[in-house]
């Protein structure tokens, strides 16, 4: 009589919870961020992963984080360009003030 030994589909190692962890916080911090993006900052942190993979692990992140969590993290990721506007006074056609934004470019 034969024995059948199952095999596990998919032939990848397992990732470590350090990387699956590493992985909810840049989804929960930067929404926008699709798996390549993540990819690649893994990537550069040393971490061997596929791309596939964090596709997947995504997909298991807790979803909506709130929204002034959201709004952070837009402020973090664009805080060069908001540090470099500037604002100056003048006045519309109709006489009245206005406060104006004027973008410096670098």
């Amino acid at each position: 009589m034969l024995c059948k030994v199952r095999k596990r589909v998919g032939g990848g190692r397992r990732i470590s919870r350090q990387i699956r962890e590493l992985t909810f916080q840049m989804v929960a911090e930067n929404p926008h961020w699709g798996a390549p993006r993540i990819h690649g900052e893994l990537l550069m942190l040393g971490f061997e992963v596929s791309e596939s993979t964090i596709s997947r692990w995504m997909r298991r992140a807790p979803k909506s984080p709130q929204p002034a969590k959201r709004w952070l993290s837009f402020l973090r990721n664009h805080r060069e360009a908001i540090a470099a506007m500037d604002f100056f006074h003048g006045t519309d056609v109709h006489l009245q003030r206005a406060v104006l934004p004027l973008h410096h470019q670098p």
